[in-house]
Order: structure tokens, then sequence, then C-alpha cells
């Protein structure tokens, strides 16, 4: 082990005990005052205390290291790698016009001040932003900092019959007669922890319903505490009363800074010319730039081809393939590590693919050896190899040859989710139901999509016909008949891009503390908003968030500006819009585009953006605009743009675009491979 890491080892395990040390005496004061309080009979405080103090420690030993795809042999500390991230709120002034003061909040630390305002945090975001990496991170930092008592749960752990208190309870390995799950619950009513909750995409789907019931029991019961939960984005994630985040993408230079910090452990000097390599591309590469995942995969695959891939599909075929190999720059003899199970490259990764899919189908990522061996012995029964395979030659190769499997205390996980769901895409390309596996999505989108939105990102680079005629053509069809609708003079036609499957009310409220009643948390919204102003949305399946937002008026002898109230969401009736758009727009079609501006004239578009720009108020109260709702001839048509201003930061559907784009989807279905059989027979 390199000096610099047997220092950065010392000092950390150093920190660690001092501050678990110091912990271990806040714990103990703790358990003996509440359990006094609560009249619990219990001698045992030093020796729980002790045990949670472990507890801590074997923690910090777990999570100061990670797993890093790009330095796949070497024992790599997370501060060493780490770079720091920042998050945006997803309501702070979203519908203020004074935009500018929802800016990103940088946490190179746990960062107490911003934690005690924010107690409850839902941090979400899509594959490979780093989520479970920043919690990690900030888990390790609030223990050196001696800021509460902090737990890490990962919630892929959680199941029907195995919850919250049971997995504390598991950790803490406190065997006593005497000491039972509800005197955790009593300490933890209590106050004074800091709970970190990691991966709720990664409960397993049969059981999600219940174990969210389960944890939002526990958060309910243990208000005084702080919690701070990540997910990727989906429908389940109903917890009212949190701040909701987003990680914000990598700028090019923060990627080029971790870039460096890779080569500094690994020694393979390739920060100059892979940035070289990235800036002589001239941006194509400025999406992948964004997300820490990816770029660990430009390191990887840069070390081992010294070329770059283009797709998202791409880059995991080429991570696999440097993996298989094993090209190490550190060795010049070529040695390569031998492949136990003697499988080929391509017999590999078929294995891969057969046993990425059953993660898939069975909602699990968490292996326990047995299990996993069984399930490796189960899928090489049901393949077609052409000789025989011993299960735990398999093991041996995905753990230690080529790592897609790591080790995490007593169970082995996928080293990301996003392999998983990329050798799963691969699975579903060439399976003969693919079709009717992919129908079935599409009719059931609204369950099933938001799990398997990664996997159609990736899925769309393997086989884009097949996802553009079931996914792409279909939404297009519905899009361009819902905007023709209606006679499409201008004003008409922009409504028709922004009510698709959407549902948007605003209405005035010049009482600001009537405002704060009706959004207060746990009150009746329905009830109140109705109560008050005589109306509701139209569809009781729309997912509606709400806000306010702030207009400047021109009339000097009114207030300086002009509050609306917004409720807003999509209609839930049968699309996902999000995950859906969010595909699409990963994927980078034409029709779907960020923000209303590119579907507005000119000198709409100059007043939206202009923050400062003075209304004229108009005499309406309420502007109602929905998917089932007309436009035209209501006041909606005439004030339109107090409706673009509620669309700024939402994936809206480009008419014109789509139009295009299904015109050259539907001649290109008239192409068939047969054609070229009847010109040969011609000829």
């Amino acid at each position: 082990m390199p000096l610099e890491q047997i220092l950065a080892d010392s000092v950390t395990r150093a920190i660690a005990t001092e501050s678990t040390k110091y912990l271990f005496e806040i714990l103990k004061s703790k358990i003996s005052n509440v359990f006094e309080r609560k009249k619990i009979n219990f001698e045992h405080y030093d020796e729980l205390a002790e045990k949670f103090n472990r507890y801590l420690e074997s923690s910090v030993n777990e999570y100061r290291t990670i797993p890093t795809i790009a330095l796949k042999h070497r024992k790599v500390y997370l501060e060493q790698v780490y770079q720091p991230l920042k998050i945006l709120s997803l309501e702070s002034d979203m519908y203020t016009y004074n935009r500018g003061t929802n800016q990103p909040v940088s946490l190179d630390k746990y960062n107490e001040e911003f934690f005690e305002k924010c107690p409850k945090l839902l941090i979400t975001d899509s594959a490979g932003m780093g989520k479970s990496t920043f919690l990690k991170f900030l888990f390790l930092s609030s223990i050196r900092q001696q800021i509460q008592i902090p737990v890490f749960i990962e919630l892929r752990r959680l199941n029907a019959k195995h919850g919250v208190i049971d997995e504390i309870y598991k950790k803490i390995n406190f065997i006593s007669s005497d000491f039972t799950k509800e005197h955790i619950i009593e300490l933890i009513k209590d106050g004074d922890f800091l709970f970190f909750l990691d991966g709720y995409d990664e409960i397993p789907g049969n059981d999600r319903e219940e174990v969210s019931s389960n944890l939002k029991q526990f958060i309910s019961y243990g208000n005084k505490n702080r919690f701070i939960i990540t997910s990727r984005p989906h429908h389940g994630l109903n917890f009212s009363d949190f701040e909701k985040f987003e990680i914000v993408g990598l700028q090019k230079e923060e990627a080029f800074e971790l870039i460096e910090k890779y080569d500094k452990v690994s020694g393979y000097k390739l920060h100059e010319n892979l940035v070289n390599t990235i800036n002589d591309a001239k941006g194509k590469f400025n999406e992948f730039l964004k997300n820490p995942l990816y770029v660990s995969l430009l390191y990887l695959t840069y070390r081992d081809k010294h070329e770059l891939p283009l797709t998202q599909a791409a880059f995991y075929r080429q991570v696999y393939d440097a993996l298989y190999s094993d090209h190490d720059l550190t060795k010049e003899d070529g040695y390569k590590r031998q492949i136990f199970s003697g499988l080929s490259r391509d017999e590999l990764d078929s294995f891969l693919q057969q046993f990425a899919f059953r993660c898939i189908e069975d909602s699990i990522n968490d292996f326990e050896k047995d299990y996993l061996l069984n399930l490796i012995k189960e899928v090489l029964k049901n393949g077609l190899f052409e000789k025989k395979v011993e299960p735990f030659e398999v093991f041996k190769d995905i753990v230690q040859n080529v790592p897609l499997l790591i080790k995490e205390g007593s169970s082995y996980k996928w080293i990301h989710k996003s392999f998983m769901e990329y050798f799963a895409a691969k699975y579903i390309a060439v399976d003969p139901d693919k079709v009717q596996f992919l129908e079935n999505l599409w009719e059931n989108q609204l369950t099933y999509l938001a799990d398997f939105s990664n996997l159609m990102t990736i899925y769309a680079d393997i086989d884009k016909r097949t996802f553009n005629d079931i996914f792409v053509k279909r939404l297009l069809e519905d899009f361009i008949n819902h905007v023709e609708g209606e006679e499409l003079t201008e004003n008409v036609k922009i409504l028709k891009q922004f009510n698709f499957q959407r549902e948007l009310l605003l209405v005035k409220e010049r009482d600001s503390t009537e405002a704060e009643k009706i959004f207060k948390p746990f009150t009746d919204i329905e009830k109140s908003f109705t109560n008050r102003y005589g109306i509701w949305l139209a569809n009781k399946e729309t997912d509606y968030h709400f806000g306010s937002m702030f207009y400047p008026m021109i009339d000097e002898d009114t207030d300086l500006s002009l509050e609306i109230l917004a409720i807003q969401g999509d209609i839930k009736s049968f699309y996902n819009l999000e995950s859906l758009l969010n595909i699409l727009l990963a994927k980078r079609y034409p029709f779907v585009q960020l923000d209303p501006g590119h579907i507005l004239p000119e000198d709409i578009k100059e007043k939206l953006y202009n923050f400062r720009y003075k209304f004229e108020e108009g005499s309406w109260n309420t502007l109602h605009v929905a998917h089932n709702i007309q436009v035209a001839g209501t006041e909606a048509e005439i004030y339109i743009l107090f409706i673009a201003r509620a669309f700024i930061d939402l994936l809206i559907l480009n008419y014109d675009e789509a139009k295009k784009y299904l015109d050259k989807l539907n001649a290109n279905s008239k192409k068939s491979i047969l054609s070229f059989m009847k010109r040969t027979e011609k000829n």
C-alpha cells in the first residue's frame, strides 16, 4: 500500500476512534436518562452504549473505503476520490419570479446550519449521480464533527418482514432478555439521532408499499430526529413533510478534478491526454461529464482503449471489455488474471444478461453468498453453454476477475445498479418475447416505468427501432391528436402543447396569510383551496404540487407585486409522463425540450425570461388549463404569459418537431429487409 494511503488510513482511524469515544459518552447518558424517565428496568447502560459504539466504528471502517469501477484493484478511500457535490431545491422559490434566490447548496462537509434548517431531506436524482457516495460522505463527516448520533441504513435490506427498527436492532446486535425493539423506539422518540436512509428505489418492488408504510411510521414517531433519504425519482416517494432536493450535475472543471483524483490514486497519468481528448471533441461528452459514474467510466475506457464511447450502452460494453481484458497500465509484462470458469468474453456476457434479468425480475440486489451461488447455478442450468461450468468458478469471476459484484459486509451486490440494468436490457433486446414485454411495460407504465427508467434509457441505445415503435410512435400519435383537437390559433397551439397529460390551476391571492394557511403542512389542501376559491382540479388522478408566484405589476398604485397560487401536476391516468420524457430527453430526441421558450414566439419569450417585466394584471381571477379542458375562448388563451411562467423548468413536447419525427418514423417503417430479396428475385 502506498505511503499516502497508509497515512490516510491511520488518520481516518484516529479521527473515527476519537469521535466514536465521544459518542459513546453521549449514548450512555442518553440511554440512562431515557430509561430512567420511562421507568424501564435496565442495568446494562455501558454494554448497550458500547455495542452501539462498535456499530459506529464498524460503519466507519465499512464506508471510509468505496468501490469505484475506475480503480477496481485498489483499496480506495472515499476522501481520496470524492468530488464535493451540490444540491438544488426542487421546491424553494419554485414559483417565484426571483428564481435566482434558489442557488445550489455546496456540501463539502456535513453542514450543521443547513441541516438544522432542513431536518427532513429527500435527495433524488438519476443513476450514477453519486447519491449513495454522497450520503456516506455526510455520514462520515457527521461522525468526525461529533454531530448528533448518526445511523446509516441501506433501504434495500428492508422488506415486509424486516422493517427499520428490525434493521437497527440487528446492527446494534445487543442480545439481552431485558432489551427489546420497543426500547429502541423509546430512544429514537427522545431525539438526537441522524438517520441516513439510502436507496428508497432499491426496496424490493413487492414489499415497497409495506416498507414505505413502516418507514413513514418510523419517521413520525422519530420526529425529533433528522432524516436524509436518497432515491432515484419514483412515484412512491410520497414524503410530504420532506424538503426535496436534487444533485446538481458536475461542472466540466469539477469532472476534470475528479479525473485528476483518479490519476493520483492509480498512477496511470491519463489526466492530461484524457482532458485534451474531451476538449477536442467539442462538447460531445458534456452530458457524460455531469455524472460522476460516467466520469469514472470515461477514465476506465480511456485507460483501456484510448478512445471514448458516444452512447450509454457503448459505455457499459467498453467497461465490461476492459474488466474482462484487465489491462493494467502499471504492469509492463502484460499479466492477465485467469478466468476461473473458462467462459469466453461473449459467454460470460450471455450469463450476465440472464443473471441480471433474474435480479430485475426478483427485485433483488442484495445476496447472501449461498443464495447467490444457487442463483448462479439456476442461470447456468438454463443457459446454453457448451461445457459444464461450476457455479463457484463463475462466482469468483464476477467478484474477483470481472468485478461487477462487490462484497459489502456479509452480502454481495452489483457494483452499481446501472450495470445490472445494462445487462438486463441486452437480455430483453434479444428475447423472442421482447415486443410483448415492452408493450406490457407501455400499458402499465404508471406501475413499472419509474423502476425501469434507466434500463429503458439504455435499451433505447441497444434496440432503438423497437423502442421507437412501442414508446415513441405511440406517444407522438397521442400528442399530435391532442394538439390538433382544436383549431390551432397561435395561443391555442401553445396551450395544447403545455397541457398534454397535465393540469394547472392559477388563482390570485392578495392576502398572504391565507396562502400560508392553505399550504401549511398536514392541512387538507383540496378542502382549504376549494373553500376559499370555489374551484379545484378537474382530474382526480392529477399528481399535483403547489406553490406561489410573485408578479411585478404595471399599475404603480397597487402592490408592487401580485401573488398567484399554483396547483400543478401530471395527470396519472395512463402516462407516467415524467419518466417517459426524461428517458427521451436523455436520448436527445428533438421533440422533447426543457422550458417552454422553444415553443413561444419571440415577443412572449422575451417577457417570459425577463423577471423584472411588469404585468398588466387583467380581470381574471382563475386560470385553468388541463388535458381534457378546451382552451379556445378561455381567459387562459388571453393571459398565456401567466401560464407559460408556470411551465419554466418543465419538459415540454414540441408539436412541430413531433410531426417531423413521426413522419420520419413512418417513412422508415415502410422499409423492410425483405425488399432486398424481392430485388434479387427480379434480377
